[in-house]
Formats: structure tokens, C-alpha cells, sequence
């Protein structure tokens, strides 16, 4: 009968334990890591979110969210050692999601085909999720849109 006693005692102090770390554990900055691919990572913060996506299947870029402005920009590595980054292309957010485009907008990137990646925009408040992808490496472009709030209540 003592052995169900100590083994009761343990069990409430590892969940003692286990809520205590997840109130009080450290704080990381928010990191979301693609499916797709581990080494695709998108990062936030300082109000950017980033990743890297292929826009052609030799071409590697940085795509840019300015999370204050609601801008998005492209970079690709310049074409001679030295140069400035190639800036690709840019979207006006706010004309591609609506005006009142509000709170921080999360960034994903997938395969589309071929190596070409797209990027998954999501407007967490909105409740939105834009598809953008690049023609030919040369322009960005949208894709294909969700309402995520019709979706979800489907």
C-alpha cells in the first residue's frame, strides 16, 4: 500500500514540475520551421519575418516582411561578388490583403514544383492566407488566396 502512496507523491511533483517550466521556462523568440524543409526556416523578429525560398531552380532568395509597414521584398544574391543584394521584388500588403491589415503576418515557404518554392503569407488577425510565388524568377506574384475563418468553419 506505501508503494501506491510514493508513486501518487511522484506523479503530482512531475506535474508540478512539467506546469511550473511551462509558465515560467525560458522565452524564445518565435521560430516556425517548414515541413517541407527543415533548413527553410522562418524567423521573426525586431518587426521583420524571414525566410529563403528558391524563385528559380538555380536562384535562392530572401523573403522580407516589414511587419510595421506591411511591405514584402525579394532579394537574390547579386550577380558579381561585391554588389549589393538583387532586389528581386516587392508587394504592398495592405493592397494585396485589404486596408486594415492589422498585427504581425507569419511567413512559411513550401515547393510549388520543380524546386520553385512559394511563400504562405497568413494574416493571423484577418484570419487570411495569401500564396505568393515567383514567374520565372523575375516578378512576385499571388498565387491563390484562403479566407482561413470560412475555412475553419467549414
Amino acid at each position: 500500500m506505501r508503494w501506491k502512496n510514493v508513486l501518487m507523491v511522484v506523479s503530482v511533483a512531475v506535474n508540478v514540475g512539467v506546469v511550473a517550466w511551462l509558465v515560467f521556462g525560458p522565452t524564445q523568440p518565435a521560430i516556425f520551421i517548414s515541413e517541407g524543409y527543415a533548413q527553410a526556416r522562418a524567423v521573426t523578429g525586431g518587426g521583420y519575418a524571414a525566410t529563403t525560398g528558391h524563385v528559380s531552380s538555380s536562384r535562392e532568395a530572401l523573403w522580407v516582411i516589414d511587419n510595421t509597414e506591411k511591405r514584402m521584398l525579394v532579394y537574390v544574391f547579386p550577380s558579381a561578388k561585391g554588389r549589393p543584394l538583387d532586389l528581386l521584388g516587392g508587394r504592398d500588403l495592405r493592397k494585396d490583403f485589404g486596408e486594415n491589415l492589422a498585427g504581425e503576418l507569419l511567413i512559411i515557404g513550401g515547393e510549388v514544383s520543380g524546386g520553385i518554392d512559394g511563400m504562405y503569407v497568413i494574416d493571423p488577425v484577418g484570419k487570411r492566407l495569401i500564396a505568393y510565388g515567383s514567374r520565372g524568377g523575375r516578378e512576385i506574384e499571388v498565387l491563390g488566396a484562403a479566407n482561413l475563418a470560412q475555412d475553419f468553419n467549414k
